[in-house]
């Protein structure tokens, strides 16, 4: 296993990966909700982001990605979950930023429950962005 700067070429992965993962995560809605949202989370990862993927036998498995001290994405394939590749990359942005903040689905428990585990505390609620769900803003700092 190999933690190492996005390329270009790896879009596709990371794109498959979050809509893999976020499919997983949110089973309720259907896919065509997700499909048009592919272009907007490339765009936005492309806008300056700083990414970092995890890759195993030349196949992306996860990937976080950072803008100045927000985690704007950290995705692992559904059936490489549970394996410590999320915190892996986690403490790679721990030991990049004294502190990082992220927003997550509300309903999506599994998520909450796992930053918390990690860190992380509920700061706020809001409506979501692109969902129209709610969403925690969730921060960590280091001591």
């Amino acid at each position: 296993m190999l933690i190492r700067r996005c390329q270009e070429a790896d879009m596709p992965q990371l794109l498959e990966i979050w809509l893999q993962a976020t499919l997983h995560a949110f089973d309720a809605l259907p896919v065509a909700f997700w499909w048009p949202r592919q272009e907007a989370l490339r765009a936005r990862l492309e806008a300056g982001a700083e990414i970092w993927v995890i890759e195993q036998a030349e196949t992306v498995i996860a990937f976080l990605a950072l803008q100045d001290a927000e985690v704007l994405a950290l995705y692992v394939r559904p059936e490489r979950q549970g394996e410590g590749l999320g915190t892996a990359l986690l403490d790679l942005a721990r030991s990049r930023c004294h502190s990082l903040f992220l927003w997550v689905g509300v309903q999506n428990r599994d998520a909450v429950r796992y930053y918390q585990a990690r860190g992380f505390h509920i700061r706020r609620e809001q409506q979501g962005r692109p969902q129209g769900c709610n969403e925690y803003l969730m921060e960590f700092e280091q001591a």
